[in-house]
């Protein structure tokens, strides 16, 4: 239960039993996917939206995705049509004009030579999107290809309008469980996409069961941007069906990076709609729960369960509102007599929305110590799960880095996994090469941006 990784050039080391929490990321940390058929799905319902709902040529929808194309952490320069790899000073080492690449007099001829790319801060702007997660990364191929068709005269949108188009793509997929086509292709042909985790299902039991010296013990919770709904689904077929019993604790729609936000107190009262899951007999398929959700204080028909975060650590730990933030109301009915603790077996707390300032007392409450909290956070989004919570709540955070895989394989390292030959075969993982971009981690003898 120690795990060794680079800190600034040195190795560090983090002995996982001497947290008091582990919270994990769900997509490509917890869950695993088969990278190749996910991105196959992604590039295919996007374009096929682009055609249908936007008008393009319906030549897209011959173009196979090339997967080599679609590198992880690409920066698309909207309104020049480009697509850029930089280093770890932001400098650009690769760069394509949809799937042309430009020479380095071309680079130089658009991008002032010798600098860091201009305006660039790290973050998606108007001009800049930055593709970091394997979800967007497919956009890159989409991007490209429809940047060809503009400079062929085959659509008259501009570079800025292919991105507009695409964002509402993606919004119209994954935006919403009831709407596009993403979620009801997962939900129907899981195993096609999932990899099934029955180490990790193991891992994360033996973290649950250990026992510090001390005699406290680590408990595990789950933050992610993901619907409750895709969050059940993808689960039960990875982890099994008694999945919740791993975790203490669980957060859906996370919003993340803002779910981390501590300081700034305007955009705290912009996020509304903080919601609250309570599931219960997790043993039993059919069992129910509550959501409170929160209201509009302008609403007179509104029925408050007024706490906040200092009164939520006195509450009976068996009253259903002890779990509540300010101001709440029950919008599912529910009989407050079933309300199990949370520290009986086979139970488990989730909540949908929120924010880290009302997470951080219940962890506190649940961790049965008076001690400041020891917190490690696992994610593959280094912006979202790694740098936020480690800038603004001081937690450990650990980057899962799935293009690793690829790399000791290529090293001749072994490595532990339950999927070794999806793995070889290219199925789940990307390979860190790639003929267009070269390696993720370099550009040429530097680190790549997000491996600097």
């Amino acid at each position: 239960n120690v795990i060794a990784g680079r800190t600034e050039g040195n190795e560090a080391r983090l002995s996982l039993t001497g947290c008091d929490w582990l919270g994990f990321d769900l997509d490509h940390t917890i869950i695993q996917y088969k990278i190749k058929n996910l991105f196959d799905l992604v590039c295919r319902i996007e374009k096929d939206y682009l055609v249908k709902e936007k008008g393009y040529d319906s030549s897209i929808l011959n173009i196979d995705l090339d997967l080599n194309f679609c590198q992880k952490g690409l920066l698309l320069d909207v309104p020049n049509g480009n697509i850029l790899k930089l280093d770890k000073d932001s400098y650009i080492s690769v760069a394509y004009h949809g799937t042309r690449r430009l020479s380095s007099s071309e680079i130089q001829a658009i991008y002032p030579p010798n600098t860091p790319l201009p305006s660039f801060s790290g973050l998606s702007t108007p001009n800049y999107w930055i593709l970091p997660s394997y979800f967007e990364s497919p956009c890159t191929w989409v991007f490209a290809i429809l940047v060809d068709l503009s400079d062929q005269k085959k659509t008259d949108k501009s570079y800025i309008q292919i991105r507009d188009d695409m964002f509402s793509g993606l919004n119209y997929h994954f935006g919403n469980w009831n709407s596009g086509d993403f979620f009801p292709e997962l939900v129907n042909h899981t195993e096609r996409y999932v990899i099934k985790q029955n180490r990790l299902v193991q891992w994360l039991k033996d973290i649950k069961n250990y026992q510090n010296p001390n005699g406290r013990k680590t408990r595990i919770f789950l933050a992610t941007n993901s619907f409750i709904e895709y969050t059940t689904v993808i689960c039960n077929y990875s982890l099994g069906s008694d999945w919740m019993t791993l975790f203490d604790i669980l957060i859906t729609t996370a919003k993340k990076p803002k779910f981390f936000e501590t300081e700034d107190k305007e955009v705290l009262a912009r996020r509304q709609n903080f919601s609250f899951v309570k599931r219960f007999s997790t043993n039993n398929p059919e069992s129910v729960y509550f959501q409170l959700q929160q209201s509009d204080s302008t609403d007179p028909s509104s029925s408050f369960a007024e706490q906040t975060s200092n009164e939520v650590l006195t509450q009976n730990k068996n009253d259903p509102k002890f779990f509540g933030a300010k101001p709440f109301r029950c919008t599912t009915p529910f009989d407050s007599s079933s309300i199990i603790s949370p520290n009986d077996p086979g139970t488990f707390i989730g909540y949908d929305g929120g924010n880290v300032l009302l997470l951080l007392p219940i962890l506190q409450r649940l961790s049965s110590s008076s001690s400041p909290l020891q917190i490690c956070y696992f994610g593959d989004h280094l912006t979202y799960d790694v740098h936020t919570p480690r800038k603004r709540c001081e937690w450990k955070t650990v980057a899962i880095v799935e293009e690793l895989f690829s790399l000791e394989a290529e090293q001749g390292k072994n490595f532990s996994s339950n999927h070794e030959e999806e793995l070889i075969s290219g199925l789940c993982t990307v390979n860190h090469k790639s003929d267009y971009w070269g390696s993720y981690f370099k550009c040429g003898e530097k680190d790549s941006y997000w491996s600097g």
